[in-house]
């Protein structure tokens, strides 16, 4: 078998030559490697903001279930305000049908707390920045809806009753007041969520395909505080 030696190196510009065939293919190599991270980096970031969007997306369409909910809210807000005055009166009205609880589903947060940590890096600052803003003005909306949720279940134990104190009477017009108030909060809060979203990031409201059984679920819910 035959033995190719290298070649001797006869003069300082044979030794440049091949000093610098070896730096240009290592700087080729370097630089091909910095296109392939920065090409798998963003396409990680894409991934990312996808996530994020869909799940913002969703969100606002959540709220957007809420706020259209708000006629059918104040129109039972009204009718319990018209029990509660007969209640505490000597001509009580019977209660037309039950309260109701208004139909509602949870914010997803899930893809926001898993980038959180390093893979939030991977978005520029000015999309890290409306991020999260946006999801904490999730939150916040959401410690309104609990507010609601919360009064409502106080209106709640009153259901039934044939007859009501001065002090109870008191106490429910002031439930009643509180969630028609968190009620304009959320109304107010989408508008001016749903504005930025779309202005900001291109999103609209979306909950996507959600499971038959989701769904039917939610239809019964919505019938039956509605009907």
């Amino acid at each position: 078998m035959d033995i190719h030696r290298p070649k001797a190196v006869h003069s300082q510009r044979e030794l440049l030559s091949e000093v610098g065939i070896i730096v240009i293919g290592v700087l080729i190599a370097l630089a091909g490697e910095q296109i392939v991270e920065s090409l798998h980096h963003r396409s990680e970031a894409a991934e990312l903001s996808e996530a994020l969007d869909q799940e913002l997306s969703y969100n606002l369409a959540v709220l957007k279930d809420s706020v259209d909910l708000k006629p059918r809210l104040d129109n039972r807000l009204a009718e319990i305000e018209r029990w509660t005055t007969s209640a505490s009166s000597d001509h009580p009205v019977v209660q037309a049908r039950a309260f109701g609880r208004p139909p509602g589903q949870i914010f997803h947060a899930a893809n926001w707390r898993a980038a959180s940590g390093s893979g939030i890096e991977l978005l520029s600052v000015e999309k890290r920045v409306s991020y999260a803003h946006f999801y904490d003005g999730f939150s916040n909306v959401d410690r309104i809806r609990e507010t609601l949720r919360e009064k409502w279940s106080d209106i709640a134990d009153f259901e039934g009753a044939e007859s009501l104190t001065p002090r109870k009477a008191l106490r429910l017009r002031h439930d009643v007041r509180d969630i028609r108030a968190a009620s304009d909060l959320l109304a107010a809060n989408f508008e001016s969520v749903s504005g930025q979203l779309s202005a900001e990031l291109r999103i609209t409201p979306d909950k996507g395909a959600e499971p038959p059984k989701t769904q039917a679920f939610l239809q019964k819910q919505r019938q039956e505080f509605c009907d």
